[in-house]
This record gives structure tokens, sequence and C-alpha cells, in this order.
């Protein structure tokens, strides 16, 4: 599933070009691209697709077998069905009939609006996008191996100018075509836009997850659902004698400080503040953020993939006083329940108070309960209706008012003082498991990606050419490049594990690492790599790169060289001007 602030960003990509060059160039469908899976590509018929065999982004064609993206138990065709020549759809209309209209995004996906077709393009895991002009896409992309290259395109839609491609890391991804934005699942509602509404399908998943059936331990189904215990826990166990035993039950006031820090979340990552992280990272059209540009999203975690975490004193106190009950609790070697022992949450309101102030409802009395806010609140109005949330948690069965606060312990929803404080060990990892997990590591000794919307296989990458001169490659080893360079590329990029700290010696490639050197080498020499696989554009001459050719490199001429280059010039022989020179 993808995060919020990655969605809105890829959103943000396309519609920047899409509204600058919406009237300028033309936006009709041109053809499709896909890259085939390992197994696709051993069926009899993609192998005679030119490039299929060898790994190269192929175009999509009706006749085609019939190819599907999505997870296993929801697949949809990568091809309109609807454009597919059928017994009831004899003469289907062809690509170049549909225009891109209109484009919109929600919480999940991307909708692209051709008039009488509509493409609903949902990420799944590790899917970004990226604009290429028709010159990369033919000169760079379709040249290089999916092995190589460093990413697979899930589905590529090329226009007379551009080509709109969507990148992922395992092809992963779900492409759906319908004749009418109606046929889609219904889209749920915006937590920021339409937060009651919002609520409202929180209320109708808890009832959902309340009348169904389930048994097990709570502790044993959240390890068996994530080993690293990397999301926050929103439910927990009730006593045996109040349900059978086993079963799992909604925390209300976990709920109410999800949605509000939901609320605040999506609050925060606005289009100002998106915007700012994304604009200075676009270069010649494409994603192509530095490791210094991608450090910048460090900021906007809190606690994520972090070696030290900043924090407010009267935080850090909740921090030490869980850790010192939880373990006085543990080494007592009893049963507990958490209704029944001193161990208070570790929630700091500063986080959420976005979400107190910017909406009409809000869930401060169901946070605090109703005599602490009334202390808390200040000048924060009352709400002005009655949310279903709050509605649903004051009904029958939802009678405690245990907040799981350390009672008169907040005298404001924001600290006063502005003083900051570290807190480490937040982790239960040992300190060489858990070095390779921080960001800046990842970003600066690795050449994987961490999380945050500049982390992505498909992002281009700048290098910079002898003279200093950066130059941006929308591909690895892309072969517009110099030769040397794009060689040096893929030994980065391929050849070695991690990236050598700076001021240490660099390591000795091992002999299976220089054999895949050479590969590369071997590579660029072969009429594959200078000759496009795929098939030549079908519009006119499309907009020439930006990127120049470096220049040429200065180097001392000899006096006998320089009398034959200004002899050439000049059209003499250079042997009567030597002649000349000695009667004289």
């Amino acid at each position: 599933m993808p995060e919020f602030r990655e969605t809105l960003a890829h959103f943000f990509i396309v519609i920047w070009l899409w509204f600058r060059f919406r009237f300028d160039y033309s936006w009709t469908l041109l053809a499709l691209w896909v890259d085939f899976t390992e197994k696709e590509a051993r069926n009899s018929r993609i192998r005679k697709i030119p490039g299929a065999k060898e790994g190269h982004v192929c175009q999509l064609l009706a006749e085609h077998p019939n190819i599907k993206r999505g997870t296993n138990g929801s697949q949809d065709p990568v091809f309109p069905p609807h454009l597919c020549k059928t017994k009831s759809n004899p003469n289907p209309p062809p690509l170049d009939s549909f225009t891109l209209r209109d484009v919109k995004t929600t919480n999940r996906a991307l909708i692209l609006d051709f008039g009488s077709l509509y493409l609903k393009f949902s990420y799944l895991t590790h899917c970004s996008v990226q604009f290429y002009t028709s010159e990369k896409w033919y000169s760079s992309v379709c040249k290089m191996p999916k092995h190589l290259r460093g990413f697979h395109i899930v589905l590529a839609l090329e226009f007379k100018e551009y080509v709109l491609a969507f990148i992922s890391l395992d092809l992963l991804a779900q492409p759906e075509w319908a004749v009418s934005q109606d046929d889609f699942d219904p889209t749920p509602p915006d937590v920021y836009t339409e937060y009651c509404e919002f609520l409202g399908c929180v209320v109708k998943w808890i009832k959902s997850r309340r009348d169904s059936a389930r048994s097990g331990r709570a502790c044993d189904i959240i390890r068996a659902t994530s080993q690293r215990k990397r999301f926050s826990i929103v439910l927990h166990e009730q006593p045996a004698s109040a349900k059978p035993s086993g079963a799992m039950h909604i925390n209300p006031i976990q709920i109410f400080r999800l949605s509000s820090s939901l609320l605040s979340f999506v609050g925060y990552t606005d289009f100002l503040n998106i915007s700012d992280l994304l604009k200075p990272c676009m270069r010649e059209g494409l994603l192509a953020p530095t490791p210094e540009q991608r450090l910048m999203y460090k900021d906007w975690l809190h606690v994520f993939a972090k070696c030290y975490v900043r924090t407010s004193p009267r935080l850090a106190d909740l921090i030490d006083g869980y850790k010192e009950r939880l373990s006085e609790l543990e080494a007592g070697g009893m049963e507990w329940s958490r209704d029944e022992v001193d161990l208070f949450d570790v929630f700091e309101p500063e986080y959420i108070q976005a979400a107190f102030q910017e909406k009409k409802t809000h869930l401060g009395a169901l946070i605090f309960g109703k005599e602490e806010w009334a202390y808390l609140k200040g000048d924060i109005p009352d709400n002005a209706v009655i949310d279903p949330l709050s509605s649903y948690f004051s009904g029958p069965g939802f009678s405690s008012s245990k907040t799981y606060l350390r009672p008169s312990f907040y005298n404001t929803l924001s600290p006063n003082d502005d003083k900051r404080l570290f807190c480490q060990d937040l982790w239960r990892l040992s300190e060489a498991e858990r070095s390779k997990m921080y960001f800046n590591y990842i970003v600066k000794h690795t050449n994987t990606v961490s999380i945050g919307p500049l982390e992505y296989c498909g992002t281009a990458h700048v290098r910079y050419t002898t003279h200093g001169e950066p130059i941006v490659l929308s591909v690895n080893g892309n072969p517009t490049v110099p030769k040397q360079m794009a060689i040096r590329d893929l030994k980065g990029v391929h050849c070695t594990k991690e990236i050598e700290k700076a001021g240490h010696a660099k390591r000795r490639m091992t002999g299976a690492q220089l054999r895949k050197s050479s590969g590369f080498e071997n590579m660029f020499r072969s009429p594959l790599h200078s000759s496009s696989p795929s098939c030549p554009p079908t519009s006119s001459d499309p907009p020439t790169s930006p990127i120049q050719p470096p220049p040429a490199k200065k180097r001392r001429v000899s006096q006998d060289m320089a009398m034959a280059l200004r002899a050439e010039q000049e059209n003499i022989d250079p042997n009567v001007d030597r002649l000349h020179k000695r009667t004289l």
C-alpha cells in the first residue's frame, strides 16, 4: 500500500508537466509499453517481439497475449480490453483515437481521463512515475535491459513528445481500464477535506472487524504480521471474562489518537510543503534528487530510521517512565493486564495539535477526557457537529473512560519551553543491526532506498563529468553519455554492495565483480547497445535533449604539429615554410 505523501508527490510530478504543456503539445495516445516478466518472456509469441528475450521494454499490442498486473487475488489486463478485437467487438477503436483530457488523484491511485476511456493506476508497493521526452525514451530507456537499467516498466503511455512511465521495482502495480469513471470502485473519503465522512468509514471498518470471527492471542498476530514492530498498535487484549478467550477488540482511545494523527499528518503534507521538497529535485523534466536532497526528507520523519529523536522534556520523561515501569512489570514474573496497572502511554499532543484547530470536528474530549480537555483546549471551540466516531463509542459497550494518560501531567497542548532533548535506544536491535537501517546510512553508503517521495529505484541520478559539469542519467549506464562514464556508472551500481565511507581505502573487487565489470565493457561494444531493439518513433521528430557533449579536452601541441596545422589551415607546404625560416 502506498503512503499518502508518495501518492501526492506522484500526482504533482504529473500535473506540473501536464499543466505546463497541456495546450502546447499533442496528448494523443500513440502506444503502450511494458516490461515482461521472466515467465511471460518464455512465451513463444512474446519471444518473437524484438527485444523481449533480452529484457528490453516492448510495445504492447492488442494481438499480444493477455498480460495482467496486480496482486494474486486481483489482476487486471494491461492493454485496454475494450480495444481488443472480439466477436462482440469486431471493430474496436485504435489507441490514437483517445486524447488525454484530465488527470486526477485519490489516496491510492492516479486517474487519467481519455474521454471515453479511463485509466486508474493503483500504486501497490514500490512504484513511481516519470515523464520522459521521446528522445530520452528511445535513446536511453529502450536501449537498456531491465536487469541493468535499475527498474521495471509496469506501463508506459507514449504521446507525441513525451512518455509517461509507471516505474516499479517488482512489477507489482495494478492498471485498471474502464469506459466510465463510475465503473471504478468508490473512492474512500479524503481525511482532510471530508473528515466526518472519513470517520464514518472508520466506524464501518470497526463494526466489520468487531463482528468477524477471529481467534488467537493479539501478541501472536502482531508478531506474525511485523517482525520489526514498525507500526503503532491500535488493538489490545481484553480480559478473558469479557469475551471468548483470545478475542481481539478495538481500543477506542487508540482509534481517537490515530484518526487525529492521520489528519495532522495529511494537513502537514500540503501542496506548499511537498512542492518545496520536490521542485529542487526536478532536472530536465525528471525527478533526479542528489544524496544531499534525499537527506532533507529525514527532517519530515519523527522516529522512523533515526538514530536519535529530538523530543520535548515532558515526552522524554514519559519515555523513561514507560521503560522503567515496563521493566518492573517484566521483572515481577506475574501476569498483568493493561487495565490493572499504571502503565501510561507515551503521547505528545503537540504533534496532533493541528487536528484540534483546523476542523470544526475534533476528538479532543475523547482523547483527554471531558474534564482535562476543558482545561487544555484554551480558545479551541467545541465541536460544531457530532462525528460518527464519537457517536459510535458513546453507545452501549464502550462505557470505559480510561485514557491511559498520566493524570494531571499535561498543562498545555504544546510545551512552553524551546529546549529539546535527545532520546536514544528506541530500537530493540543491536547496534550492528540497526546502524544499517538508519536513513543516513542507507542514503550515504548503499545503492538502495529508504522511505519517502524521493526514495524510488526509478528516479534519475546526477553524475559529473571530468570537467565537473552535471549530467542527468535517466537510467543506469545511460548510453547517451560517454562510454567510460556509462561503464563507470554501471560498475558503481552493480559491482559494489556498499559505498565506501569517505576517508577509507577502496576495497578491491572480487572475482565475480571483476567478471561482471568486464561484461559491461563488452556490452557497450555489442550492436544491440548501439541500436534500439524497439520500434522507431511513430511521431515526428522528438524534442532535442538539453544534454550537450562535454567540451573537447585541451592538449599541448608540439611545434611541428602546430606548423602542420597552421599550414593545413593556410593551404601552404610546411617544408617550404621551414626552408624559408632557415634562409632568414
